[in-house]
């Protein structure tokens, strides 16, 4: 080998070990500390600058990371409640490194994204929007933490049932809510066919959340129809961010005052792995087992027709003749009587009790995975695929057994710097679900004919029976209930099973039909630092509706559509801001366009400001003025369902125009005719009691086809820190809405039918109130929420001008709720107490009306954490005093929920 060749060999050596010396791998080491309490942060996030994955520090707050090539090297560390820092690395080798974090106010640093759907600090927020981060996501004291957002500033929370919390803000409140909006990830978890979300049963799990945003008040400016009330946006955790194995066990007994103690588990799971920087992936389950809450209310059923009678009947005794109670189906049908041979009067049949037809037993399953692509820094690409199948109960129009009702969501999503497009699929399957407005009367009448029934108690009554006194109405209702089945016996179960299985209401049966769904597409993109004199962000959206329910709900039967129902709608926003004064003023423009295939297109207007007055930036003033709207629901728009004792009809001039009643004849009468010519119900009531002879006193109703309903909202607020650790959040509002939608009852002489038609009230309604927001950060792990809500309405004007129409604002004008929470309180042990108080208020739906009592409820837990097996233990109570209290009428009265839980997470904090 001559010297030229030895000379390039080593040089070629020389080159090749460099080579491997850059390539290999370092390992840093070192701790994490609190600066102020110069105790060790576990937990803590760190990873390289511009590098996906990472660690997280231990239980002894150290961390070990794995780096390639030379320094320096820049670490990025964060930490909640912690300022993140960067922090440089400037030499090879390092003694084990300590890195040391400043405590701050979470809310200093505290981004939300929801209420302007751009990224800005949450004090500086134009909205009066509450954020639950991560660390109250993880406290919050209840067994059901998507429940715990009662605590949230100004949220309502409705519970119909175990399984379904209905989230509400600013008033007009129900057991399902047409008017609030509920997002994971940017989808909608609305409802396709019944057009509002299942609580959190379409869900993320309690282990991947990441945060929720609620927003209170409309939001149409930018999220176009039905951001009508508020808007709740949860953000699920990236498995990029948040990798590993997470696990939680929860069981424990729920009891209803004296009741027996029933069993309730829930266990869910999460993993994620980062498979490179450009791959990453999560999967979800989750399984839920429980017995939900009975109903047992025997008072008068004061359903809406029965309103104006309200003193009366409700002074009326159990016992009496007629007597219809809430929580008993069947006995709203009443049969004549011979009580004497010239005699003849109405007695209401005896029904069956609500919990002799459910099964109580419920369970839920979720399912979840996440595929997400990196291909450059700056660019993502997911996948993201869920299903829920599970049972909850609604009470709305009469009560609707929700079971084994599925829900299949699908996305799409491609996210950059600066735009987000996703397309997402929503199908939903109600499966076994039915509803109980005839399952009573259905099972009464196959086990004794009305007929015989009546006979039997015609025959008591009249003191033909030995033993049975002339005229003793209860003794007769027992003689002629004698035969019936028992509750447990075959004959009823087989009759309930036939009725359960039959989607046909006027043949015997009470299956719902729900297969409905959607396909939506939207897109934003943000063009903030290519446009010069403002920020600008502009955005599109499309949706198509597919309503199919076989002919059982909507009008897409034979007579009808013949076949699934299409509706389409779009829109389109822009917003503008621009800052003044170093940033110390802001003024923000919104401007959404939405067009519903219905309806006529509407513009949404929003303009706002906030302005701060400190030079330390610590106290804003904020003011808003915005319009927003809503489209009527699936069923206000195209139901036509036969109940015997009316036909509820949508009221969209599309459903109208496709709708047909069939006469006896076998003639076929057309909606439009039917819709045009109805009269008021009261006016047929005198025209028969005249005798029919004089049509003069028939008055035709005179209804406009549905329209959507409008509101528009003036608001100012304020926000401010005090002592780098008091904070205060006020605001107040008052809102107007116009065309309310509402149902009306009308009658039709050519079909010789009632139908109750879905249209709007033209008089405007008011609203006004105030909500405040106090937290206090004691120190780090230690904080104490308390919010306080006022709400009030004014529809006296409506009412004068539309007899029978209910408000149904169904918000108690004060609550109040107080929150103390610490994580680590003394030696690994933590607790989280809440303290929720409601006042009294009126009840109208639908389905009744009545009084809501005020209650007062206490949820706490005390935690203990164990860091060498990452896993946290709770044993707590929602409702640990076990007062019964109600949120709804027709709803349960309910109880305590005792527990505990085992949460394991490698990524322990």
């Amino acid at each position: 080998m001559n010297s030229h060749s030895l000379h390039a060999l080593l040089l070629l050596s020389f080159l090749l070990l460099r080579s491997i010396t850059l390539t290999a791998q370092t390992t840093l080491e070192g701790k994490v500390l609190d600066a102020q309490a110069g105790e060790t942060v576990i937990g803590a996030q760190i990873r390289l600058s511009g590098q996906v994955g990472g660690t997280i520090t231990d239980f002894d707050g150290k961390f070990s990371l794995q780096v390639e090539g030379e320094p320096p090297y820049v670490l990025q560390v964060s930490s909640a409640g912690f300022e993140p820092v960067e922090f440089w690395v400037n030499e090879w080798p390092q003694p084990p490194l300590e890195i040391v974090l400043t405590p701050v106010m979470d809310l200093l640093n505290e981004v939300v994204i929801s209420a302007s759907r751009i990224e800005e600090n949450l004090l500086f927020s134009t909205s009066g929007v509450d954020k639950i981060n991560l660390l109250e996501w993880e406290t919050l004291p209840s067994a059901d933490v998507f429940a715990g957002l009662a605590l949230a500033k100004g949220v309502q929370l409705n519970a119909g049932s175990f399984a379904f919390p209905s989230l509400n803000t600013r008033g007009f409140a129900d057991a399902q809510n047409w008017r609030f909006l509920h997002f994971i990830d940017g989808m909608e978890l609305t409802s396709p066919g019944l057009g509002y979300s299942l609580g959190n049963n379409s869900g993320p799990g309690e282990l991947d959340i990441r945060y929720v945003e609620i927003t209170p008040g409309p939001g149409s400016a930018l999220y176009g129809p039905n951001a009508f009330n508020g808007i709740l946006a949860m953000q699920s955790k990236s498995p990029f961010d948040y990798p590993g194995l997470s696990a939680v066990l929860k069981a424990g007994m729920t009891q209803q005052g004296e009741a027996t103690l029933q069993p309730y588990t829930d266990v869910g799971i999460r993993f994620a792995k980062v498979l490179n920087e450009q791959w990453a992936y999560k999967i979800m389950a989750g399984y839920q087992a429980f017995t939900d809450w009975t109903v047992e209310d025997d008072s008068y059923h004061l359903t809406p027709t029965k309103i104006p009678f309200a003193d009366q009947l409700l002074g009326l005794p159990a016992g009496w003749p007629t007597f219809d109670a809430v929580s008993r189906f069947g006995d709203e049908v009443q049969v004549p009587v011979l009580a004497a041979p010239d005699s003849v009067i109405m007695v209401s049949r005896t029904g069956i009790r609500e919990q002799d037809i459910l099964d109580y037993k419920s369970g839920a399953i979720k399912l979840g995975g996440v595929v997400v692509f990196r291909p450059q820094e700056g660019l993502e690409a997911s996948y993201d695929v869920r299903y829920f199948q599970g049972d909850a109960i609604l009470r709305h129009t009469t009560v609707y057994p929700l079971r084994n009702i599925a829900h299949l969501m699908q996305k799409i999503e491609l996210k950059g710097s600066d735009y987000t497009i996703r397309v997402y699929h929503s199908q939903e399957d109600a499966n076994d679900s039915y509803v109980l407005l005839g399952t009573g009367a259905f099972i009464q009448e196959g086990m004794k004919p009305s007929v015989l029934w009546s006979q039997d108690y015609g025959l008591a009554l009249r003191g033909e029976i030995p033993g049975i006194a002339a005229g003793d109405h209860r003794a007769s209702r027992l003689f002629a209930d004698r035969d019936l089945a028992d509750p447990g016996s075959e004959t009823f179960r087989a009759l309930r099973d036939a009725t359960l299985s039959n989607p046909n209401l006027l043949t015997g049966g009470s299956k719902f039909i729900e297969k409905s769904g959607f396909v939506h597409v939207d897109a934003v993109y943000d063009f903030t630092g290519k446009v010069t004199l403002f920020d600008l962000q502009e955005g599109i959206s499309y949706r198509r509706y597919f309503l199919n329910s076989e002919g059982n709900l909507f009008n897409d039967g034979p007579l009808g559509f013949q076949g699934s129902i299409p509706v389409t709608e779009y829109g389109a926003f822009a917003q503008a801001s621009k800052t003044w004064f170093d940033d110390r003023l802001t003024a923000r423009i919104s401007l959404r366009f939405d067009k519903n295939q219905n309806f006529e297109g509407r513009l949404s207007p929003r303009a706002a400001m906030v302005f701060t007055p400190d030079a330390a930036r610590q106290h804003v003033v904020r003011a808003s003025a915005q319009t927003g709207f809503r489209s009527p629901s699936p069923q206000e728009s195209y139901i036509a369902l036969d109940i015997r004792d009316a036909i509820i009809l949508g009221g969209t001039q599309d459903n109208i125009d496709h709708y047909q009643y069939s006469l006896s004849d076998g003639s076929l009468l057309n909606g439009r005719d039917i819709h045009q010519r109805l009269v008021t119900v009261p006016s047929v009531q005198a025209f028969l009691a005249g005798g029919g002879t004089n049509p003069g006193l028939l008055q035709p109703l005179r209804l406009d086809f549905l329209r959507q309903e409008q509101i528009t909202t003036f608001e100012v607020g304020y926000r401010g820190v005090f002592f780098k650790s008091l904070f205060v959040d006020l605001s107040a509002y008052a809102n107007e809405y116009t065309d309310f939608v509402t149902r009306t009852l009308g009658y039709s002489l050519e079909a010789g039918r009632v139908f109750a038609v879905y249209t709007n009230v033209e008089t405007p309604i008011q609203s006004y109130g105030t909500e405040l927001l106090v937290e206090v950060h004691l120190r780090h792990g230690l904080r104490v929420k308390a919010n306080y809500a006022y709400t009030q309405f004014d529809a006296d004007e409506a009412l004068a001008a539309n007899p029978g129409f209910l408000p149904g604002f169904n918000t108690p004008p004060h609550r109040a709720s107080l929150w103390v929470a610490d994580e680590d309180a003394v030696e690994g042990f933590g607790y989280s107490a809440a303290l929720r108080w409601s006042d009294g208020y009126l009840w109208q739906s639908p389905f009744g009306q009545g009084n809501i009592e005020s209650y007062f409820v206490v949820d706490a837990y005390v935690s203990y954490r164990m860091p060498e097996v990452k896993s946290v233990l709770k044993v707590g109570a929602n409702n640990l005093l076990n007062q019964r209290y109600r949120t709804m009428y027709g709803g349960p009265e309910i109880g305590a929920q005792y527990y505990f839980s085992l949460t394991f997470d490698e990524l322990f904090r």
